[in-house]
């Protein structure tokens, strides 16, 4: 059973990751300040406006992990504003900053905390200016900025493993990029452990942090052990080439990671195997309760 978390935590940004987050660990409405999304400009300024200056002094934690590139002009200019305010209010509030390893582009070296930043999709660039925000003008505040790897885990959400999952069961196809490629993926699960021991209060944090299992997977192989464990004559599914631009090779150093969280990763292959059963099973209970 996960134990509550002991905090109030402000999240800024939606998205299925940190909803599922706060399930698992019941934080209630009582143990969060506020929920500001990013979807909409209006709701952003709205949600941020009606926040009274004595709730920002209960906050111990802001999770930031606002997506930039999908925000209005007026929106973005609310956030950064809020950051300000934040920073103003307490020294001693802790920003756990939600970046990606996409920020350090393609490379077919490990990359670790002091790799350059060279990711050129929207995305990643979005991304880096997001750290960027706490590396240059809030650098005296309580930060730690994570750069995580594709995080698998949560059904229905729009990852490679869910979409090869879709392509295989419903439409005995997988579509895959022209040329092949290396990806990290790390278990939802994981992923909550480590954020657990970050908010409960870990001390002397660094100011960047990679989230990642270390297990890098060529996309190609990933495909062709999706299609094995799922299909009965997995020769058949058709495995469908794509032109896809942004070609990139992720390896990532997780040797920090290891050193302040004494974190273990499930085992990549364990843990995809696992998740496809579950996937699984989500299908025939679906299936079995439209048939009542």
């Amino acid at each position: 059973m996960v134990r509550p978390i002991h905090k109030e935590i402000l999240f800024v940004g939606f998205g299925a990751i940190m909803e599922k987050y706060r399930e698992s660990r019941s934080l209630n409405s009582a143990k969060i300040v506020s929920d500001l999304c990013h979807a909409r400009k209006e709701i952003f300024a709205y949600e941020y406006k009606n926040i009274d200056v004595s709730d920002f002094l209960k906050i111990d934690t802001v999770v930031v992990s606002v997506r930039l590139e999908r925000l209005q002009p007026e929106s973005k200019l609310t956030f950064f504003e809020m950051l300000r305010n934040l920073a103003n209010v307490s020294r001693d509030i802790k920003f756990i900053i939600l970046s990606s390893v996409a920020v350090y582009g393609h490379s077919e070296k490990i990359c670790d905390e002091f790799s350059l930043q060279q990711g050129a999709s929207i995305y990643a660039q979005s991304k880096i200016q997001l750290e960027n925000i706490f590396i240059e003008e809030l650098k005296d505040t309580n930060h730690v900025i994570l750069r995580i790897s594709n995080i698998f885990g949560i059904p229905g959400q729009d990852d490679v493993i869910n979409n090869f999952y879709k392509g295989v069961v419903k439409e005995n196809c997988i579509e895959v990029p022209t040329s092949d490629c290396f990806r990290d993926f790390i278990h939802v699960s994981d992923f909550f452990k480590i954020l657990d021991f970050l908010i409960e209060g870990a001390p002397n944090l660094p100011r960047i942090l990679n989230v990642a299992s270390g297990q890098s997977k060529s996309i190609y192989e990933l495909a062709d052990d999706i299609c094995v464990h799922l299909s009965e004559s997995p020769e058949d599914v058709e495995i469908k080439r794509i032109l896809d631009s942004t070609h990139i090779d992720s390896f990532v150093n997780v040797a920090l990671l290891k050193e302040i969280t004494s974190f273990l990763p499930s085992d990549f292959d364990s843990a995809l195997i696992e998740y496809l059963e579950e996937l699984k099973a989500l299908q025939l209970a679906q299936k079995f309760g439209d048939s009542k």
